[in-house]
């Protein structure tokens, strides 16, 4: 059954891009709710009211007319305790048209406003339990005294958003609205639980009374504890995962504990489990960072002269020789162990070795023991490998003239270096993991290998050096990645189906 469009969407998220963003969920919210807005409908963010937030709204407002203003307090009750509660409507422009805010913290501002990071402290799981439960509060308040304000249905990003389903549907006088959650990785939110006893304090739902609500198959209970991406997936209408092959690992539990641990669970919703592929704002590419001065010279798939003057503009600035012939690889992204860096260092100093062609730029922060091994190989082989810490222009830089992107992650939900690297023409040499094997065709829009081992690796590296010698061969690999669509416009529609399917159900 066809429902109403255009939709009015709440956007549930700890973080959004220009707003606060620790990671690449920060990006995906804000490129979902642009796309959302350019199809033409209405997305309003619901977000904590992070220390910083209104001061940037009041400048912003001074330079653009940004409106920001005190909506309402709301007395959120948790166990015993009510907690009054502000809530600022905002409403900010961007690219696609004007997304609208409502920020949320206690009076005190001693759930978020005072914090210096966004995780990270002992209370996490109390705090986005309240955060929760004050979102289906002002839900409510909306509802019955601005109608027009309402929404069709809640989308819930990662474990910060996991409760709101569980107040939506289950809690006494609950609702109907429908709620959507995106899964941008499993692997974080555990261990944020309450104890069973104290969580039915919590929310006022003694456990004898409700014994099916703290039950394993059919309620919240997870490993002796409540959980919030547990809940989130129990009570979602649908579940989504970034990438098609993201959500075939965490359906299979082939992901690093604990996501694994979350294989039962999603088995009992594998019809409402769907994998869309996060994408990338429209005017990413060449064009828009030569504009804005990040990169000397713009090209395209059809001229791609000007990638070699960035290249040698790249080898310059890293201070590596000026040689057309070098193949250049660059890394950019964290120096963790899920990237797989150590599997990168262990073989690193032999393709060098035997290959005195070929340029590492590293590009990124991490771990100490990391970088002060790569500062360490940048010394014994300062023709071949340089490190720098992560600034974002230099990575476009690197992306616009560098030959290939190494990113061989151990797991990557979805990723999206190696997309920005496509359309920047630069080559990804990827592990198959996750959204890395949707969006890498060997041979075809990068080259790909399966199973991180420093052997491997080098292997993949020999392949991409011998394509790499065939520069009308290499250069149609570059096309093929610059021609692919990743914009957030596209990916966008995908969801509007799939919110089209949720609210269907309900009408029915």
């Amino acid at each position: 059954m066809q429902v109403k469009s255009p939709l009015k969407v709440w956007m549930v998220s700890s973080e959004m891009h220009r707003i606060r963003k620790t990671g690449g969920m920060a990006d995906a919210v804000y490129g979902l709710s642009g796309g959302l807005l350019k199809r033409g409908h209405t997305v309003t963010a619901i977000m904590p009211n992070h220390p910083g937030t209104l001061g940037f709204f009041i400048k912003e407002g001074l330079k653009r007319g940004v409106n920001i203003s005190h909506f309402t307090d709301l007395n959120v009750t948790l166990g015993d305790q009510a907690r009054r509660t502000e809530v600022f409507h905002a409403s900010f422009p961007i690219e696609s048209g004007t997304i609208n805010f409502f920020f949320i913290d206690a009076a005190d501002y001693t759930q978020f406003g005072n914090r210096t990071r966004a995780y990270g402290y002992r209370d996490d799981p109390y705090r986005f339990l309240f955060l929760n439960r004050a979102i289906y509060d002002l839900y409510k308040y909306v509802a019955q005294t601005k109608p027009e304000l309402a929404p069709d249905l809640l989308h819930g990003h990662d474990w910060q958003s996991g409760f709101t389903p569980f107040f939506l549907k289950r809690h006494p006088n609950s609702t109907r609205l429908p709620f959507v959650y995106s899964v941008h990785n499993l692997g974080y939110g555990f261990g944020n639980s309450f104890d069973l006893s104290e969580f039915s304090l919590l929310i006022n739902m003694p456990i004898k009374e409700h014994a099916n609500l703290f039950s394993w198959n059919k309620g919240i209970e997870f490993h002796g504890q409540v959980d919030a991406h547990k809940a989130a997936l129990m009570y979602s209408d649908k579940i989504v995962g970034v990438s098609p092959e993201y959500v075939q690992e965490i359906l299979s539990g082939h992901t690093p504990h604990p996501a694994n641990l979350y294989k039962g669970v999603l088995g009992t919703r594998r019809d409402d489990v769907h994998g869309i592929l996060n994408g990338l704002p429209e005017y990413f590419g060449p064009d828009h960072y030569h504009e804005i001065g990040f990169i000397p010279e713009t090209f395209s798939e059809k001229d791609l002269s000007g990638r070699a003057i960035n290249k040698k503009v790249l080898q310059a600035k890293f201070e590596l020789p000026i040689d057309e012939e070098a193949m250049t690889i660059v890394w950019s992204s964290r120096l963790a162990g899920q990237k797989g860096i150590d599997a990168t260092l262990e073989t690193l100093a032999q393709m060098i070795q035997k290959n005195s062609k070929l340029q590492f730029i590293f590009i990124g922060d991490g771990e100490e023991q990391f970088v002060a091994a790569l500062k360490k190989l940048s010394t014994q082989y300062p023709n071949n490998l340089k490190y720098s810490a992560f600034v974002e222009k230099d990575e476009i830089l690197a992306l616009s003239g560098a030959d290939v992107l190494l990113m061989p992650s151990i797991y990557e939900p979805c990723g999206l270096n190696q997309m920005k690297a496509q359309l920047m023409g630069c080559v990804p040499l990827v592990h198959e993991t996750g959204g890395l094997k949707d969006t890498v065709r060997d041979g075809k829009t990068g080259f790909s290998f399966w199973g991180l081992t420093p052997e491997n690796l080098s292997s993949k590296m020999r392949d991409a050096w011998l394509a790499f010698q065939h520069k009308a061969s290499w250069q149609e690999i570059i096309r093929n990645c610059m021609q692919l669509d990743y914009s957030w416009v596209t990916q966008a529609g995908l969801y509007e189906e799939l919110y089209q399917e949720v609210l269907a159900r309900q009408v029915d």
